[in-house]
């Protein structure tokens, strides 16, 4: 049987959406920044940054966003994440539109 890789494009590659993640507790925190239009086939209009709250024991697939039902979690992950990343660096190849957005948030 031949394996096949899928590899995604270089304009995917270079325009996907930076990303971070919290998990904590059976929690998972997870922002998307900014998706442009047409970059993926299931989200042609492309999409605004989100964020949202997962339990991810309970929900691995990360359907169900748990942040209304939970906002004292969702407050202690964002200060997590506000404190962690207040001195990361930008990354070295790439503009930083993508960067400022995700780590201002």
């Amino acid at each position: 049987m031949k394996e096949s890789v899928i590899e995604p494009s270089e304009r995917e590659r270079s325009q996907a959406p930076y990303a971070w993640v919290v998990v904590r507790d059976g929690y998972i925190l997870r922002h998307v920044g900014s998706i442009i239009p047409v970059l993926y086939k299931d989200l042609p209009d492309g999409a605004p940054p989100a964020t949202r709250l997962y339990l991810f024991l309970d929900d691995p697939a990360e359907i169900m966003d748990v942040s209304e039902e939970n906002p004292e979690i969702l407050k202690s992950m964002r200060d997590i994440y506000r404190k962690e990343s207040a001195d990361f660096p930008p990354p070295y190849s790439v503009g930083t539109d993508k960067w400022k957005e995700i780590i201002t948030y």
